[in-house]
């Protein structure tokens, strides 16, 4: 009889977990829509994350981070959004 081989598990990185309802981008992109009043990057970075939170998806703040900021970009290039000194402030 032929011996058999030991199989090892593969080690990677743990598989993603995105929310049901958006991914982080949508995320970061309906907190900047529903935005009403001045607000610091790093406050909106941390509603657009409870935001994704909120709809099922796990807390990372670095992930958030990134896709806020491109989120922000689009919405300068739009016109809907005006950034100074770390505030984010929406045009009228």
């Amino acid at each position: 009889m032929a011996k058999q081989k030991k199989t090892k598990k593969a080690k990677g990185r743990p598989k993603k977990v995105e929310s049901k309802k958006y991914n982080r981008m949508d995320a970061s992109a309906l907190y900047l829509k529903n935005l009403t009043k001045k607000v610091t990057v790093e406050k909106g970075i941390a509603g657009a994350d409870a935001l994704y939170v909120k709809a099922g998806g796990v807390s990372n703040l670095k992930e958030a981070a990134y896709s806020f900021h491109k989120a922000v970009k689009v919405f300068i290039v739009l016109g809907l959004l005006t950034v100074e000194k770390g505030v984010i402030t929406r045009v009228q």
